[in-house]
């Protein structure tokens, strides 16, 4: 059910909505590894790591970058934890950043699992509503698709744990399509069809939203609008 390290982590992609649609991330994190030349500091790092991962993401990235991308936004992220580890950004971006990296790389270290969850927890323990409650969606998507114990997490598969989690997240950001769809696509694993179709259809009416387009970029939106179709299509008779 659950494969190897790499592709255990694959939908961690979708997990964080870290890409800011307005801006060229590529432009940004140049200006923002400029100013870190001067001056290292807490902001600087954390919007580094995000410029970074909108690099991962970015649908115009060469598939060979993507690994280089990666690992600078875990460099940068990790080091806004050490400068801030009572507040939000560096952990959840750390974690965000260790399943590109686990995503990407051609031999991925399953120990980098451990250090993924302990960065989503810590990240949870901090602020579990941000960005959309993205460290309740990540640890959730983290123990739904990880491999079981030892390689993954204890609670990999604890679906009770898996749903508390989606439940969380839906619960302290309602307006967040990417919990809806995340959450229907569980519900469809579970065979719980009907709910798994009210959630798909509450996101896709989100998405339809002007608020939405602008928050989410192009390429995240096409996204969730697929997988939320997908949802329905696989739950009709």
């Amino acid at each position: 059910m659950r494969g190897a390290a790499g592709g255990a982590v694959l939908v961690l992609a979708l997990a964080g909505c870290v890409t800011p649609p307005a801006s060229d991330p590529s432009a940004e994190l140049v200006a923002l590894e400029r100013d870190l030349v001067e001056h290292d500091d807490y902001a600087l790092r954390w919007q580094a790591a995000r410029a970074a991962l909108g690099q991962v993401d970015a649908p115009e990235t060469p598939s060979a970058e993507r690994i280089t991308y990666a690992r600078r936004a875990l460099g940068h992220a990790q080091a806004a934890a050490a400068l801030g580890p009572a507040r939000v950004e560096g952990h959840f971006y750390t974690a965000v950043a260790l399943g590109r990296v686990l995503q990407h790389a051609s031999l991925p270290n399953p120990g980098q699992i451990g250090e993924l969850e302990a960065a989503g927890v810590r990240a949870r323990e901090v602020d579990p509503t941000f960005r959309c409650g993205g460290p309740l969606r990540l640890l959730a998507l983290l123990y739904q698709k990880a491999p079981a114990w030892p390689v993954g997490p204890e609670l990999a598969g604890e679906e009770d744990e898996i749903e508390a989690l989606f439940a969380e997240a839906v619960r302290v950001a309602p307006a967040c399509p990417e919990n809806l769809v995340a959450f229907a696509e569980f519900l469809v694993e579970q065979g719980r069809k009907d709910e798994a179709v009210a959630r798909a259809r509450q996101a896709r009416k989100l998405l339809t939203r002007g608020s939405e387009r602008e928050v989410l970029a192009p390429w995240e939106l096409a996204e969730l609008h697929r997988r939320a179709r997908e949802v329905i299509s696989a739950s009709r008779p």
